[in-house]
């Protein structure tokens, strides 16, 4: 799995989060695997979030084309609405940003 640092461009789809980056990994290799097919690709990629004082991870299957990314969390969502967050490009380069100044703040 990539870094946030290495976030390929386009969109993605968050289709895990929590507070256990091995269960948020988990979950994103499972999922990255059903969605290969109807995705056509995708990076999947774990990222650190600040979240109400404490860590939370993202899994992101990113790098994806706008007109695969959304029909297909559409569908996920129809199934469980929780499922899925598309994320624009903009939206993944912030999250990109926000781990990577995350690091900073961290490592001093």
């Amino acid at each position: 799995m990539a870094r946030a640092a290495a976030l390929p461009q386009g969109w993605a789809l968050e289709v895990a989060f929590g507070r256990d980056p091995a269960e948020v990994r988990r979950q994103l290799a499972t999922v990255a695997k059903q969605l290969r097919p109807s995705l056509g690709g995708g990076v999947p990629v774990v990222v650190t979030r600040p979240f109400d004082g404490g860590l939370r991870y993202r899994g992101l299957l990113a790098g994806l084309r706008q007109e695969r990314a959304i029909p297909t969390c559409l569908a996920l969502r129809q199934q469980d609405e929780d499922r899925c967050l598309v994320l624009t490009p903009a939206m993944v380069e912030g999250a990109r940003e926000e781990e990577l100044r995350w690091r900073m703040i961290s490592a001093r």
